[in-house]
């Protein structure tokens, strides 16, 4: 299954259009500096 999956998608996947594909990403992961430190948050953040 895994194999049919990958050669399926190289030879019937279209690329993506856009350049950016992360630019409206907004969950909690893409606040944090690289590499994240070891405690994140002081105070948990609210989640909507």
């Amino acid at each position: 299954m895994f194999l049919y999956n990958v050669v399926y998608t190289i030879v019937a996947g279209k690329p993506t259009s856009e350049e950016k594909t992360w630019e409206g990403a907004e969950g909690l992961e893409w606040t944090l500096p690289t590499p994240a430190p070891f405690h994140t948050f002081s105070t948990p953040p609210e989640v909507k």
